[in-house]
């Protein structure tokens, strides 16, 4: 008999968190389970519409006028953690996709605040090895489980890939306004490249200025796909990610990538192998392989040939989900068995609510993005510098 769930989220815009979040909500109701996905903030990416379609969504107000509790309420980001507790639920489990705190390197109290949610102990999963290994080195007795994300392969494939006999066609995707990201490092880096390339800038940002950057963006899933085939290599200089999904992408669409040693990227990235490892604080190494694959073109094929098996040999979404459900009701049981200790952490929970309230304000209030209100952005860390 299927579970009756509540995943929390604090918004639909769209985000690798919020569409990893989406396939597993789905997965979950493909597998007999009652899903719903409630949303702090009534907001919508248009190109979410066909995944919010086949999932029930309801506000965080209707999720809490429920007579009937659910079994489970998942929440998806350190700060659903805060608003858990107005949902009657059985158990409360929290899907966590990176270390947070690593989004406020100026604000001491939200990161403080962060690791003050991992000691109240709710049972987790998470996507990554390094999340997984890092929450318990904090907390040794915190039930955690690991779920890796999964990868559409009927979307990311390599099927209809055009050929290239001209010069290296280099792609970025993401927006430069988000310091996390490092794309205005690998625009940098790009530019600093000696040999023919092409770049194309695929992001939700408006153009500014004139640049020899083809921009394009927001786009789909599928003409996302379509971008990959199109081009040889994605540069992808983020300082914080989860499990790092876009490269994995571009290896299903049988093109290679040039990444920093950014979290997550060994779990399935190696080094000369099926991408190439840039270092920190140097946007000429980047360069420098940059060059390198657009005149060894042996390199470079190697490096597709590779990276493409590797996607081939990674999990489906059908696959991933399924595991996401297994790991999900082991949690699940192990806290009934413990009768529901995790709903006593949500009290906790409410109680650091409330103080966050008193000292920044709601900690439900509308985010605009991963930096929050009054970070001072001129001070966030220098170029090709990662967060730990």
């Amino acid at each position: 008999m299927g579970l009756r769930v509540a995943m929390v989220l604090n918004d639909l815009n769209l985000s690798g968190g919020v569409i990893v979040a989406l396939q597993h909500a789905r997965g979950l109701r493909l597998s007999g389970h009652d899903v719903t996905v409630g949303v702090i903030h009534d907001e919508h990416a248009e190109v979410l519409s066909d995944w919010s379609s086949q999932i029930r969504i309801r506000s965080l107000n209707e999720l809490a006028d429920e007579n009937e509790p659910f079994d489970v309420v998942v929440t998806t980001w350190w700060e659903t953690n805060y608003v858990a507790h107005r949902i009657r639920a059985k158990s409360y489990i929290w899907f966590c996709q990176s270390m947070e705190d690593r989004f406020y390197p100026q604000s001491l109290q939200h990161v403080t605040e962060f690791r003050a949610v991992v000691e109240c102990c709710l049972p987790v999963i998470t996507e990554a090895t390094w999340i997984r290994d890092q929450f318990k080195k904090w907390m040794p007795t915190l039930d955690i489980e690991l779920a890796r994300n999964g990868l559409d392969h009927s979307i990311f494939n390599s099927a209809g890939r055009t050929q290239n006999d001209g010069p290296l066609r280099v792609l970025i995707e993401g927006n430069s306004s988000s310091p996390f990201k490092g794309v205005s490092d690998a625009l940098e880096a790009v530019d600093l490249c000696r040999e023919r390339i092409e770049v194309t800038h695929i992001t939700g940002e408006r153009p500014t200025g004139e640049s020899k950057v083809l921009r394009i963006g927001p786009l789909t899933l599928d003409e996302m796909s379509d971008q990959y085939r199109q081009h040889d290599v994605l540069v992808k200089t983020s300082r914080v990610e989860g499990m790092f999904g876009p490269p994995l992408e571009m290896f299903a669409c049988g093109g290679t990538a040039i990444v920093l040693p950014v979290t997550g990227y060994d779990e399935y990235i190696v080094d000369e192998h099926n991408a190439l490892v840039g270092r920190w604080d140097d946007p000429y190494s980047v360069a420098r392989l940059v060059d390198r694959l657009a005149v060894d073109k042996e390199k470079l094929l190697q490096l597709q040939s590779l990276a493409e098996e590797t996607a081939r040999n990674w999990p489906s979404w059908e696959e991933a989900s399924a595991e996401f459900e297994r790991r999900l009701l082991m949690l699940y049981r192990r806290d009934q068995a413990d009768a529901g200790r995790s709903a006593l952490a949500t009290t906790a929970l409410k109680s650091l609510s409330r103080l966050a309230t008193v000292t920044r304000g709601s900690p439900s209030a509308k985010r605009t993005g991963v930096v929050p209100n009054g970070t001072n952005t001129s001070r966030l860390p220098t170029k090709f510098q990662r967060w730990s």
